[in-house]
């Protein structure tokens, strides 16, 4: 019975879970790409990201997604016309949400990009920059988890011009506990 349930759940769900993947890839590119530069643990994260999502590749708008990303990781190259490519095909089957609210959607991309700028093991004052530009333009998530978390840090290392060795190990451990609550929550 119980299994009859789970496949129905998902089942049901399974446009709702369609969207907040692309959501999460959507954030996940934004964060990996911040600095402009594309390694093998960000690639290894986008990867993950299409494998935990494997159920969706012969889905639309995965089938358009996957293929460009793929062509992009095989590359190692995320120029700025690729990102926003990439970038513009992600939104294009997000924006105007069914599922969930602009609330929502923009926590969950931001989920990804912590995600993404975390997947090397580096924080730089650049990707801070382009992380506090993005939550700039996201002002109705101001008192919503984390985003007032991650903008009181954004400013507090930023206040010096540089990241330490505390700051950067902070911002680090704070993406990751982060992460692991907010992948067992159903955002």
């Amino acid at each position: 019975m119980a299994d009859t349930n789970d496949r129905d759940s998902r089942i049901f769900n399974g446009p709702r879970r369609l969207e907040k993947a692309m959501h999460m890839l959507e954030g996940i590119v934004l964060g990996v790409t911040l600095d402009r530069r594309l390694n093998d643990d960000e690639i290894t994260v986008l990867l993950k990201c299409i494998g935990e999502n494997s159920e969706f590749q012969t889905k639309h708008p995965f089938t358009e997604v996957l293929p460009r990303l793929e062509q992009i990781i095989q590359g190692s190259i995320f120029d700025e016309e690729e990102r926003a490519d990439i970038l513009w095909l992600c939104q294009q089957f997000t924006t105007g949400s069914k599922h969930f609210d602009e609330i929502t959607t923009d926590l969950q991309i931001l989920h990804g990009i912590m995600g993404g700028m975390a997947a090397d093991s580096e924080i730089t004052v650049a990707e801070l920059r382009a992380l506090r530009e993005w939550m700039d333009e996201k002002p109705h998530l101001h008192s919503c988890w984390p985003f007032d978390e991650v903008n009181s840090i954004i400013s507090a290392v930023l206040a010096d011009g540089k990241v330490d060795a505390k700051e950067h190990d902070m911002i680090l451990q704070f993406f990751a506990d982060v992460m692991t609550f907010l992948d067992h929550k159903s955002l």
